[in-house]
């Protein structure tokens, strides 16, 4: 894993999975500032027995720079690494060795849409290429996000007024596409509508 500490004064956000069954998940990130502009997260999800861990250090805009993940029980844990428009990518996944590179572009990289997307949220943008990668076999995909307006939306109880933002890997939308919401005053992502009537939602900070 990264080994540098989220700073102490990073600002930590807790979210929940549910449908009319019950909880789902429950994950958290905390998000703190470095030196430079940049962020570390530090990222965690939670399944029954299944924990996964994920840390981050982002560009001022939100973009990946380098990340790390460690799955508990799934014999995963590796690190990538943006070096100009390589991604370098070396560890354990799924109990098999990587150790590879993969040619992108200029555009920005997000890993986790939920936090790269907060950038494009708070920037004059209203549509964007960016690039991204399929967690479950590390493929890397160009993806269009597009903002779609400002919704004033019920999260935990509470009223928000949220950009919503859509996206989808580019050209493949009519099998995958996503909606997020994020707050408007400071582009925290606050809801997303999933399958099957699953429901993500911020349910507190701190």
């Amino acid at each position: 894993m990264l080994t540098c500490a989220v700073p102490v004064w990073a600002k930590t956000y807790h979210y929940r999975s549910f449908s009319a069954k019950g909880i789902i998940n429950e994950f958290s990130c905390a998000i703190g500032p470095l030196k430079d502009s940049s962020r570390r997260v530090q990222w965690q999800r939670k399944i029954k027995d299944r924990v996964e861990d994920e840390e981050y250090v982002l560009d001022p805009n939100y973009a990946t720079l380098s990340w790390a993940v460690k799955i508990t029980g799934d014999n995963t844990e590796y690190k990538g690494e943006r070096i100009g428009n390589k991604i370098v990518i070396t560890g354990m996944f799924k109990g098999r060795s990587i150790s590879k590179v993969i040619n992108i572009d200029a555009r920005p990289f997000y890993f986790n849409p939920k936090l790269g997307l907060m950038g494009f949220a708070l920037s004059q943008e209203n549509s964007l290429i960016f690039w991204g990668v399929r967690s479950d076999n590390l493929d890397f995909l160009k993806m269009k996000t597009v903002k779609k307006g400002i919704d004033i939306i019920e999260v935990n109880g509470q009223k928000m007024e949220c950009y919503q933002i859509w996206w989808a890997p580019e050209g493949w939308a009519k099998f995958f596409s996503r909606n997020y919401w994020f707050r408007k005053y400071d582009g925290v992502y606050v809801k997303q509508q999933a399958e099957a009537g699953v429901i993500r939602e911020l349910t507190g900070e701190e």
